[in-house]
């Protein structure tokens, strides 16, 4: 029985030691930020989406050789719309909204900006003077912006400003 109880005394002592040299990790500073909320709302439909902020947008099924991806509404002060098209590094967006206030979300500081007319609308193009990265324009009472970050030619932007209803 002394041998039982001093064999288990001992690999309770060895299981306390090898604790002892456990090491906790820290928390960094990564793991004390706080995020906010994700604003964005992902629909299912247009339809969806038009029922949700009153209004809705034709788009066409792929931009940039990219499909849609995402259906998404903010419904805040701007009551945006925004359609995604691919994902990660090949991916562009085009984004409706209320008022006249550039609605893009990009900031990026491109070599080339440039305003043309398509049809009657005018539009603020940027991009390296090869292709567009990022618009904006106004029609009626709404403000649009397209993003994409492969890139259009002028033409293949224009065509696809002159299809969104």
């Amino acid at each position: 029985m002394k041998k039982i109880l001093s064999l288990v005394l001992i690999f309770t002592l060895v299981l306390a030691l090898a604790a002892c040299g456990a090491t906790a990790t820290l928390p960094t500073d990564e793991d004390n930020i706080q995020q906010i909320p994700n604003p964005w709302l992902n629909v299912v439909s247009m339809d969806e989406a038009e029922a949700f902020l009153g209004y809705g947008m034709t788009a066409p099924e792929t931009v940039a050789g990219l499909s849609q991806s995402a259906i998404r509404v903010l419904n805040d002060t701007d009551m945006i719309l925004e359609i995604q098209y691919g994902r990660d590094d090949s991916r562009a967006s085009l984004r409706k909204g209320t008022g006249s206030e550039d609605i893009s979300g990009d900031y990026t500081d491109y070599a080339k900006t440039e305003t043309v007319t398509v049809g009657d609308i005018t539009v603020t193009e940027k991009g390296d003077g090869e292709n567009v990265f990022s618009a904006v324009w106004t029609k009626g009472d709404y403000f649009y912006s397209f993003f994409s970050t492969v890139g259009v030619s002028a033409d293949t932007l224009a065509g696809l400003i002159a299809g969104i209803e």
